[in-house]
């Protein structure tokens, strides 16, 4: 996804992809999650896996362990998780 993929039709596109995917009951992966806005779409789309700077920067891979012992696999909300509930909570209260 990138900040420009935000246009209704874009997201009938990605919201096309993501259903048929979920239809035939395969894992969905998305790339490039870069808001909070972003990351909450794909959530409401049941999309179950993404990557992108919202979550962190490229690192080597030697690093990944560190990172998922740190919280990932322990179900500790990064920052970006956090950002991202806070971004949905303040939609919800300008409605």
């Amino acid at each position: 996804m990138s900040p420009q993929s935000e246009s209704a039709y874009n997201d009938a596109i990605l919201e096309a992809i993501v259903s048929l995917g979920n239809k035939l009951d395969m894992t969905m992966l998305a790339e490039g999650i870069e808001t909070p806005e972003q990351f909450n779409r794909l959530r409401e789309l049941r999309c179950e896996l993404g990557q992108g700077f919202l979550f962190s920067p490229a690192v080597p891979a030697k690093e990944v362990a560190a990172m998922i012992k740190r919280g990932f696999a322990n179900g500790e909300s990064s920052d970006a998780m956090k950002r991202a509930k806070g971004s949905k909570r303040r939609k919800k209260d300008e409605r």
